[in-house]
């Protein structure tokens, strides 16, 4: 049987609007529900409905606790108490990327030139890919292919220092292009190749950056305006 409890009737007062993760609670605006419970959470045809922090419906959407689901699907879920933020996955740690240490354009005969006037890079700019708006920590390259400019180079010093760069990346719904982004080192050894349309979120790249002094990334193709958003690119030693 369904049992119906209103906020004032909740042993120890409990809020719901707080985020609770296996004993550790983050209290965010506090709203009043009214909360079904009776809700069970099934996996297989097995109940695992936890013993505690129970799922419950309020406002025709039902409430299960994050990180009991993340454990029945092998997904780690953690709170980052420092960004205020629920960690999905794998927390990877590192240097965030805000901005690239050089940005130039490299015209049809291959020489590079400054990229004033054909690309311009934004931090931390809010991202809308695929009719979702996204606030992203990163950078975005907007970039203007036209007349004799074939591309816009990116580069960062990166000194040997790390291992790994992790990332995702998307075009803005904003232009009607096509890019290649490509991803060398210092010896124009090529590490990741991408292909990116409208709308179109890559997540969770991995780049293998060891022994790299210096990244570069080669951002091509059709189309002449583009929003590229690199979203938490973190370096990791």
């Amino acid at each position: 049987m369904k049992s119906f409890k209103t906020i004032r009737d909740m042993a120890a007062g409990m809020v719901i609007g707080t985020l609770v993760f296996g004993g550790a609670a983050y209290a965010a605006d506090a709203i009043k529900l009214d909360a079904f419970y009776g809700v069970k959470l099934m996996q297989n045809g097995v109940d695992k409905t936890p013993a505690e922090n129970k799922p419950f419906i309020a406002n025709g959407s039902t409430y299960v606790p994050l990180r009991a689901v993340g454990e029945l699907l092998g997904v780690p879920v953690s709170w980052d108490g420092e960004n205020s933020a629920v960690v999905i996955g794998e927390k990877v740690d590192g240097v965030l990327i805000q901005a690239p240490t050089r940005i130039s354009s490299v015209d049809d005969d291959g020489n590079i030139r400054p990229a004033s006037d054909s690309a311009s890079i934004e931090t931390n700019a809010e991202a809308q890919i695929n009719g979702k708006i996204y606030s992203t920590q990163g950078f975005s390259l907007e970039s203007d292919q036209y007349a004799f400019i074939n591309a816009t180079l990116l580069g960062f010093d990166l000194n040997n220092q790390y291992k790994t760069l992790s990332f995702s990346i998307g075009m803005d719904d904003s232009y009607a292009a096509l890019r290649t982004i490509t991803i060398t080192d210092q010896d124009g050894n090529v590490l990741k190749e991408l292909v990116l349309g409208k709308g179109t979120l890559l997540e969770g790249i991995k780049v293998d950056v060891s022994g790299v002094t210096e990244l570069k990334v080669n951002v091509d193709g059709n189309g002449s305006n583009s929003t590229i958003h690199f979203i938490s690119p973190i370096l990791s030693k």
